[in-house]
């Protein structure tokens, strides 16, 4: 896997030390849950089964930052326990109190969370800025192992033979 993550990983890597270099706000999203999960939602499939098998459960390995981008001094962690960085926590207050309005997001679910958090600040009224380094990180690393990625000029060539 961190063959995998590598190139995508280098490049936060860069831009996360760019924006400590000009001094920009970094705020760290954490997924977590307690002990036995009593605070999933039951009734989604993605928190029943993260609960069935224990992960993202506080004070465990699999919460822990990968220390190429971990939090440094004077920089905030936010704890979720929903798709959103919102939802049921104190971001939009550390945003407000900073005077932020723009937010640029980037990590390794795209397709779930960030983009979950992207639209919700889209509708709280902040400008989204997403980096696509993790996006084609899932495209061309991930979902190859789980089945095909084809476009859809593929998908119809193929339904054509």
């Amino acid at each position: 896997m961190v063959e995998r993550v590598a190139p995508s990983l280098e490049r936060t890597v860069r831009v996360l030390a760019a924006a400590r270099s000009a001094r920009i706000a970094v705020v760290h999203v954490q997924n977590a849950w307690r002990e036995g999960h009593p605070d999933i939602n039951p009734h989604t499939p993605w928190q029943i089964e993260a609960k069935s098998v224990g992960r993202s459960t506080e004070g465990t390995w699999g919460v822990d930052f990968f220390a190429p981008v971990a939090p440094v001094d004077g920089e905030f962690v936010v704890r979720k326990r929903a798709v959103s960085a919102f939802a049921g926590t104190e971001l939009e207050r550390l945003l407000h109190v900073r005077d932020l309005s723009t937010l640029v997001l980037v990590g390794g679910i795209t397709n779930f969370a960030i983009e979950g958090t992207a639209r919700d600040a889209s509708d709280r009224g902040y400008r989204v800025i997403v980096l696509e380094e993790w996006q084609a990180f899932s495209m061309t690393q991930i979902l190859p192992l789980i089945g095909s990625v084809v476009t859809a000029d593929e998908f119809t060539e193929a339904l054509r033979r």
